[in-house]
């Protein structure tokens, strides 16, 4: 017993000089029969031992373990010696840092870790802690079964222990939101195991956000991005809702790595899933705030996927002067190099312009150089959404049209007619028929830019009854008086025949087509009778 305490004393001092002599003299299978003495100061002193050597080098390491430790420090797992049970802990803690968890899950230690009982004394919150810590390090490591997960539940449920020490609950805190955020980070199917396991996480997590301390968020928001990352597209819209609202705030806070985590975390929602969010007042004070960091690369990315998602979700309720606001800072949005933040623009002003009254925004704010830009991008959901919004805009207001005209969107969106892509071709048809319902000048620099050739090659493609009815809308404006020259009347006058000639059976869901269609045969026919002599010779049926 002496001789166990003299060496436990002298280990104290972290003398690696003295773990080989031990080893090299074969100390360390006694002092692992010792684990298992019926005298419990023996068994102290002897797992005091085992833990200084277990903190020693890789090769120490591996030596105790081939020397059967571990399943002599399990025995004592169950120890009511919380003095001794803590030392095993330990030990245990730094064999599993060294790489030996698989070993140590195939004993069954993880467990008997866990069921380690858990009353609110200063030394079993020590053990508690010591455990989480454990399993934090050995969960990314292994396969997501019914253990894994009744365990993480179970740790997950420590947090609404409370303790008569604040410190020491924070501690315990912190331990328990480093084991989930871990286990969290192994994907999609981790997040949902316990979310579905511990249905009240998502409630706690709310409810700790709101805490709002910089060294808990430190602890607290990368958890919270992993899950938002990795499954916050599946949380329940209601749900979703008050867990946004409960992040929202932190973006306030003065830790830039706190905000950074807070804002991806934002942006992993999706609209569709968020209700009735009204955005803070000083949601774009602190995004010009922000952009003053030009020197962090990952707050530079964060905060525009980041704000692009709280833009788009916020707008139902947002206020006029804020939505003009917030027009006004699109254009780092639409210029900035990733193509998911330019659409996250685009789809806000898509929303904007779907109100009339709102065009004059986008307009005042000369973004349209910006978004026509993007028609020569390579990049198919970019080009419509792009096209969709110029059509949008063009459809307000003469002047706006002219804006748009004015910003030279006609001739990429004539070359986009030429478009692999059938969602592009109707997008840009459509923008060009609002164009050239403008005015005859619009519609007669739409021809002036080669639209003719570019309709004909589109006719000869396959049709969707979108297609069709814009192509009906863009002849019927291009057939308006004054008539465009007589080459390009003999051009399309084909095209605009057969499209008619199709409704042999008229589709109620074309109507609009044939309508068109024949308002612009009829301007055609009444003014130019060679109009009329190319039907008869061509033979032409109306039904």
């Amino acid at each position: 017993m002496a001789a166990l305490m003299k060496l436990r004393r002298l280990l104290s001092n972290k003398d690696g000089t003295l773990v080989e002599i031990l080893i090299e003299n074969g100390c360390v299978p006694i002092l692992i029969d010792f684990l298992s003495a019926k005298n419990s100061d023996v068994r102290f002193n002897a797992a005091c031992i085992i833990s200084y050597i277990s903190s020693g080098t890789p090769e120490q390491m591996e030596f105790i373990v081939q020397a059967k430790v571990l399943p002599a420090l399990k025995e004592l797992l169950i120890s009511t010696n919380h003095d001794i049970c803590n030392q095993v802990l330990l030990a245990l803690g730094n064999i599993i840092l060294a790489g030996f968890h698989d070993e140590c899950f195939q004993l069954g230690i993880i467990e008997e870790i866990i069921k380690i009982d858990c009353p609110t004394s200063d030394l079993a919150f020590t053990l508690t802690t010591i455990a989480i810590w454990i399993f934090r390090n050995i969960i990314e490591y292994v396969e997501i079964d019914a253990g894994v997960v009744n365990t993480i539940s179970t740790i997950a449920g420590l947090l609404g222990v409370e303790s008569e020490d604040p410190l020491q609950h924070n501690e315990i805190s912190m331990a328990i939101l480093c084991a989930i955020g871990t286990f969290f980070s192994r994907g999609e199917n981790a997040c949902r195991c316990l979310l579905e396991k511990h249905m009240g996480i998502l409630e706690v997590l709310t409810k700790l956000l709101k805490a709002d301390t910089t060294d808990l968020l430190q602890i607290l928001m990368p958890l919270v991005e992993n899950l938002c990352y990795n499954y916050g597209f599946n949380i329940l819209p209601e749900s979703a809702t008050e867990f946004l609202r409960s992040i929202l705030p932190v973006i306030k806070n003065e830790n830039i790595d706190v905000v950074i985590l807070a804002l991806r975390s934002l942006s992993a929602f999706t609209e569709s899933q968020i209700k009735n969010l009204s955005m803070p007042r000083w949601i774009n004070e602190r995004y010009a705030n922000l952009l003053n960091y030009h020197d962090n690369a990952k707050l530079s990315e964060a905060i525009f996927y980041g704000f692009g998602t709280i833009f788009n979700i916020c707008y139902p309720k947002m206020k006029d002067i804020v939505a003009k606001n917030t027009v006004k800072k699109m254009d780092l949005f639409l210029t900035h190099c990733d193509h998911a933040i330019q659409e996250k623009a685009l789809c806000f002003l898509s929303k904007a312009a779907d109100d009339k009254q709102k065009i004059c925004y986008i307009v005042s704010a000369e973004l349209l150089p910006h978004i026509i830009k993007i028609l020569d991008c390579q990049n198919y959901v970019l080009q419509t959404k792009a096209a969709d919004l110029i059509k949008k805009i063009a459809g307000g207001t003469n002047d706006e049209t002219k804006a748009v005209v004015a910003a030279h969107a006609i001739a990429p969106l004539i070359y986009l007619l030429n478009s692999e892509c059938l969602d592009v071709q109707v997008a840009s048809l459509g923008a060009l028929a609002n164009i050239t319902g403008c005015t005859p000048t619009e519609r007669d620099n739409c021809v002036k830019l080669n639209i003719v050739d570019s309709l004909i090659n589109l006719w000869s493609k396959q049709k969707s009854p979108t297609l069709l009815q814009h192509f009906a809308w863009i002849l019927d404006n291009i057939f308006r008086d004054p008539l465009p020259p007589a080459d390009v009347i003999r051009k399309l006058l084909p095209s605009l025949l057969k499209l008619i000639e199709g409704f042999v059976t008229p589709n109620p869901d074309l109507l609009n087509v044939l309508v068109d269609s024949l308002s612009a045969l009829v301007n055609i026919t009444r003014k130019i009778s060679e109009a009329n002599e190319y039907i008869i010779d061509k033979g032409v049926s109306f039904w």
